[in-house]
């Protein structure tokens, strides 16, 4: 059901699922006004971190991302439901917490065709939609009401001369750590493919009549990194940051990452770091193109933008290089909101936010009732007054399987002196759950029974473990029943 706003009578109620949102709402809300109402671009991005000029990385190159988050709100404590790209999806699309559409690649679209997500209530409020690239994930988590338009591969890319640069482990030489795709300086990358392809929608397809909400995925971060000469030749190797981890950090417990730690040099670690970089830059480079057209078309400043990421990225922490954890670069992820008519000009949101918070968010930007049933809230006090209170917690999940388990298993267990075996039960799925305040994140897994405590106005990513010291005890209880109240724990 849907608050509805009380001109609405009631006798309107059952026209409300047979027919779209649009011709149920008030006559003040719908029909007529209905092409006044803003557009929508949200932009998706691949497994990007919060290393952005906005945030602070001083050898990020993100001119266009920057001025985004100039002209608009950027939020500090923003966090993921998900690690990895479908749960994580699956929860912002729907507003829901993980809990709900599942931890893992669950279809909870096919299995509740019925569904709410972002796309379908726009398009059944009279929006014109389109889905360009990754959104949902692949295509069979699709909600096919969604889309007017679904555009996964926009196709065009420039492969000719692209080279592919591998970085293998040390330890283990077989072992792909990473890949990065370097095209010819000037070659169109999949996300330039992408960009032009919303381009060619706002072009030659958009219903005038219509507002329209389009959701553009951009993939040049997740790996192979995909970029071009030019990105590379503005982030020389030799300057790029390494997360190194301090002297008093604690080691890795068994089940905190989803497989062995690499071995790399550090020309290696610098290569991965600059193919990163470089294909942020490059992505980069196609929200300005994107931007630079909706201001062209007098768009920019009628359009709701909303730039995030699926998830943050390793980028050395640990030894680690992807994702997979519910550590901080992993669980925060840049968030940017640009909307003139109501979001604050170049200012700094601290408190917490979830991606879940997204979907009622979009829909009182746009003077749409917000559906009941949604676990996230509306994000528009802060975007009116950035210093507006966040929410207490924010909660992420993710889950080692029982090949990872075994993996570890026996790594560990050939260690002087070995792990002890109750720290590594056989056959069981281990289950990383986590909570995130303004100072701590807290972090149990169930199915072991590890632990970790971080102070992270102290240590941002990460690394001294506090769980076990005793002046720490009063806040761990009062994480730990934080956790177990929003996760119950079944073993």
């Amino acid at each position: 059901m849907l608050r509805l706003p009380r001109l609405v009578a009631l006798s309107s109620l059952a026209c409300l699922w047979a027919t779209s949102v649009v011709s149920c709402l008030a006559p003040s809300e719908s029909g007529a006004s209905v092409s006044a109402r803003p557009n929508v671009l949200f932009l998706i991005a691949d497994d990007l971190n919060t290393r952005l000029g906005c945030y602070g990385d001083v050898a990020a190159r993100t001119p266009a991302i920057d001025r985004l988050a100039a002209e608009g709100v950027r939020f500090e404590r923003a966090y993921v439901q998900g690690a990895v790209c479908t749960p994580s999806r699956k929860s912002f699309l729907t507003g829901k917490s993980t809990k709900t559409v599942g931890i893992l690649s669950e279809n909870y679209m096919k299995q509740n065709p019925g569904a709410m997500t972002v796309g379908k209530y726009f398009r059944r409020a009279g929006y014109q939609t389109i889905a360009i690239g990754k959104v949902e994930h692949t295509d069979e988590y699709q909600d096919k009401d969604a889309w007017d338009i679904r555009a996964k591969d926009a196709g065009n890319q420039d492969n000719h001369g692209k080279q592919r640069n591998p970085v293998y482990d040390d330890a283990d030489p077989k072992r792909q750590v990473a890949m990065v795709d370097v095209r010819r300086a000037g070659a169109k990358t999949m996300d330039g493919a992408r960009a032009d392809r919303l381009i060619q929608f706002l072009e030659t397809e958009r219903d005038s009549q219509k507002p329209f909400f389009a959701a553009l995925g951009f993939h040049s971060p997740h790996e192979p990194h995909d970029t071009t000469a030019e990105y590379i030749g503005w982030h020389p190797a030799d300057r790029m940051p390494l997360d190194l981890a301090p002297s008093q950090a604690n080691p890795a417990l068994p089940y905190s990452m989803p497989s062995l730690p690499a071995k790399l040099t550090e020309a290696k670690r610098r290569q991965i770091i600059q193919g990163y970089y470089a294909a942020v830059s490059s992505m980069d480079a196609e929200v300005e193109r994107v931007l630079a057209y909706l201001k062209e078309k007098g768009q920019l400043d009628n359009t709701i933008i909303v730039l995030t990421s699926d998830h943050g990225y390793h980028l050395g922490f640990r030894d680690l290089w992807m994702k997979h954890t519910v550590y901080p670069q992993v669980a925060r992820v840049p968030l940017i909101v640009r909307y003139p008519a109501v979001a604050a000009r170049g200012a700094a949101a601290p408190g917490i936010v979830e991606l879940l918070d997204l979907f009622p968010t979009f829909a009182e930007l746009a003077g749409l009732p917000i559906p009941d049933g949604l676990d996230g809230r509306s994000l528009v006090p802060q975007l009116r007054n950035p210093k507006a209170p966040g929410k207490p917690a924010a909660f992420i999940e993710f889950v080692t399987n029982r090949q990872v388990a075994a993996q570890w298993a026996a790594e560990l267990g050939r260690r002087d002196p070995p792990v002890p075996a109750e720290l590594m039960p056989p056959g069981v799925n281990v289950t990383s759950k986590a909570v995130y305040t303004e100072q701590w994140c807290y972090i149990e897994r169930y199915g072991s029974n590890e632990r970790e405590l971080y102070d992270l106005q102290r240590d941002p990513s990460a690394y001294i473990n506090l769980v076990d010291r005793s002046e720490h005890q009063p806040v761990v209880a009062q994480l730990a029943a934080k956790l177990h109240a929003f996760y119950p724990k079944t073993k």
